[in-house]
């Protein structure tokens, strides 16, 4: 558990999006696969302990990775942070790459109500991949922001730009093109086979 923090400070939380499309393309939360499922609140903590894992075997350069949810540096460095200049309000596991509108409304709503339930003042949200799921990040910025909650999102850009956008996703980070070719490289090191 963390240390209670002054309240003054700003407290800040994780919208964590994964997607669980079925066979080859799913996420594991305690080595079974999430399907479909309502956002819910998870211990940070769990996701060091390797609970959550992507078992994910397409756009390997889109795609997290396991290493990213059981390393998260993202709440890693909110939970650093905590008591000093922010308090860090909590992690939300929310659904991405939903097929439907409707799946997408109620799924992006039911992430912003479970921030506004950890008291969050603003609130990062990841996007699991691209394309699809960036319809499912913009939906839940703009449900944290109409309850008043900043939001800032963190996006992979496709084929050089956004898929989707609303008005109230004024704060975007890029984490890189998929498209944007990298010179091939060899590992120093390789552990394993």
């Amino acid at each position: 558990a963390l240390p209670s923090a002054d309240a003054a400070l700003p407290a800040v939380a994780v919208v964590l999006q994964v997607a669980s499309e079925g066979p080859l393309v799913d996420t594991f939360l305690d080595g079974e696969p999430l399907g479909a499922f309502d956002p819910f609140v998870i211990d940070e903590a769990a996701l060091y302990r390797g609970r959550l894992t992507n078992g994910a075997y397409d756009w390997p350069g889109v795609r997290n990775v396991s290493a990213i949810y059981q390393e998260p540096a993202l709440a890693r460095g909110l939970r650093e942070r905590h008591g000093r200049d922010l308090r860090f309000a909590g992690v939300v596991l929310a659904p991405g790459y939903l097929d439907g509108a409707e799946q997408k409304r109620l799924a992006a709503e039911a992430s912003a109500t479970l921030v506004a339930s950890l008291d969050a003042d603003g609130v990062v949200c990841t996007t699991f991949s691209s394309g699809n799921s960036h319809t499912d990040t913009m939906l839940t910025v703009q449900a944290c922001e109409r309850r008043g909650i900043t939001a800032v999102a963190l996006v992979c850009e496709t084929n050089g730009g956004l898929t989707d956008h609303v008005p109230e996703a004024d704060c975007l980070v890029s984490t890189g093109n998929e498209d944007e070719l990298v010179d091939a490289w060899t590992p120093e090191r390789v552990i394993g086979g």
